[in-house]
């Protein structure tokens, strides 16, 4: 199979700056970027979508656990020492909890990949 491309320097230039130049948005490659392109892996959809689920998950089991295991004692006086603590200490311990849970599910799906 002869190539059209030329060895010489100069003229591989020439040839390719010719080429480039051209209104064609296609450069025979004799199928060379298609058998690429078959071979790569499908992309899957939705990594955003399912970061979110995960979180939107997280949240409600959170807030179901508070709403149906029966709080002791102990938990009365942390939510009373809680509401001692200034407000933006607890707003920084959030977001900390926050960016860490992220994180992790980011991290978890990323690894699904």
């Amino acid at each position: 199979m002869k190539s059209d491309i030329p060895n010489d320097e100069h003229e591989l230039d020439a040839w390719l700056s010719q080429t480039l130049q051209r209104n064609s948005d296609h450069i025979d490659d004799a199928g060379f970027t298609d058998a690429v392109m078959h071979r790569l892996p499908v992309r899957r959809a939705g990594r955003l979508s399912r970061v979110l689920w995960v979180l939107l998950m997280a949240g409600l089991a959170g807030l179901l656990a508070l709403v149906l295991i029966p709080a002791p004692t102990w938990a009365y006086a942390l939510a009373g020492a809680l509401l001692a603590t200034p407000l933006t200490a607890l707003i920084q311990v959030g977001l900390l909890a926050m960016a860490v849970l992220v994180a992790g599910a980011s991290y978890w799906v990323w690894q699904e990949d």
